[in-house]
């Protein structure tokens, strides 16, 4: 089960800095800007996403 998730945030980030320099191109964002879109998109999608696709079940 944990592999699922760790494979949905490696594409998620994959996807997030190939999309990078076109979208810094396109706001005019610099290094440090665009590093903080990374951070705030992570914090607000990245455990939404697993989250999502591979719940975790906990057996009480």
């Amino acid at each position: 089960m944990n592999s699922g998730r760790q494979l949905i945030m490696a594409l998620d980030y994959t996807i997030i800095f190939v999309a990078m320099p076109s979208l810094g191109e396109a706001l005019g964002f610099s290094a440090n800007h665009l590093q903080w879109v990374v951070s705030a998109y992570s914090l607000t999608f990245g455990n939404r996403a697993c989250s999502h696709y591979c719940p975790v079940k906990i057996k009480y």
